[in-house]
């Protein structure tokens, strides 16, 4: 049957009355998205989609990383930035327990995707823990710095992960920095990143199980949103080689 434009005005008032289940009423979406979540900036405007141009100027590129020792806790997020924009291009999520070997294999796959290498990176921030995999008293960033460096064929180390900024509210700052940006339009995720997605659209304050991609991102770029000014010297001019 053929229903009215008032008919179907009315449906979608009714469903604007219930945000959270909008897109699932009105659009068929499998996902909905959590009630009282924290960030609520991100929205469709700051999804990067297949066929979305990346920027023209020279970017650096970077990556995000939150290390655990059980399964989807592994986190690394493989981003770009400009002097204005950061974008989330990729991620590289555990599927088993991992070391330090199997997490820097993961990620050299990922940068190839895109068409670059270890030389290619501007910063790595690493979340500051022990490595309890395998090897406890040694620190996970030093260990995975040194198989990356071996495993892409470098008899030297040519990176460093630093540690993030961890200071009292940092937490608390980071996700209204990330929220903010969302809001301005500076920030961008990737539709490759689906478990960060799924984070954004469903963190409410406690969530633990969904903070480590979160913590990912708030790594590598908080330094970025807050000042938007990188003063690393090197930058390469990258030119993407894949992965989309």
């Amino acid at each position: 049957p053929w229903y009215s434009k008032d008919q179907v005005d009315k449906w979608i008032q009714e469903a604007k009355a219930a945000p959270w289940a909008y897109k699932q009423k009105i659009f068929g979406e499998w996902e909905g998205e959590t009630v009282g979540r924290i960030f609520t900036g991100f929205d469709e405007e700051c999804v990067l989609k297949p066929g979305d141009d990346l920027p023209d100027d020279d970017f650096f590129v970077g990556i995000g990383i939150d290390h655990g020792e059980s399964v989807g806790k592994q986190v690394a997020l493989l981003c770009i930035w400009t002097s204005s924009q950061f974008l989330v291009l990729d991620e590289v999520v555990s599927e088993t327990s991992t070391t330090p070997e199997m997490d820097a294999t993961a990620i050299l796959k990922c940068l190839r995707r895109w068409g670059w290498g270890l030389e290619d990176l501007t910063n790595i921030v690493g979340d500051i823990n022990s490595a309890g995999k395998a090897h406890a008293g040694h620190k996970v960033n030093e260990m995975l710095g040194n198989e990356l460096c071996k495993q892409a064929g470098y008899r030297r180390q040519i990176i460093t992960i630093n540690p993030p900024n961890k200071g009292k509210g940092s937490v608390e700052y980071g996700e209204k920095l990330l929220n903010a940006s969302f809001m301005r339009g500076q920030l961008k995720i990737s539709t490759k990143c689906k478990v960060l997605t799924h984070a954004l659209k469903h963190y409410t304050e406690g969530a633990e199980d969904l903070k480590h991609s979160l913590d990912a991102l708030r790594y590598i770029s908080q330094p970025i949103l807050e000042q938007w000014t990188v003063s690393l010297p090197g930058i390469n001019k990258i030119r993407i080689n894949g992965g989309r």
